[in-house]
C-alpha cells in the first residue's frame, strides 16, 4: 500500500506535458431569455501539437427569483 501511495505522489510531481494556450468564453442572452455559453480552448501538447475543443451549453431561459 505504501508503494502505491509513493508512486502516486511521484507521478503528481512530474511536470505537465501540455498547457492551455488560449481560452475564450462567449455568453449570449437572447431576447426570449435563453442563455448560450460557448467555451473554446486551445491546448499545446508535446512536440508543438495543438488541440482545440469547443463546448456549448444552452439553457432555455433565465429565471429571476425574488431572493
Amino acid at each position: 500500500m505504501r508503494g502505491v501511495v509513493l508512486i502516486a505522489l511521484l507521478f503528481l510531481m512530474l511536470p505537465a506535458a501540455a498547457r492551455v494556450a488560449d481560452l475564450h468564453t462567449e455568453i449570449r442572452v437572447d431576447k426570449t431569455g435563453s442563455l448560450t455559453v460557448t467555451e473554446r480552448t486551445t491546448v499545446l501538447a508535446p512536440q508543438g501539437r495543438e488541440h482545440r475543443q469547443t463546448i456549448r451549453r444552452v439553457a432555455r431561459r433565465i429565471e429571476f427569483l425574488a431572493d
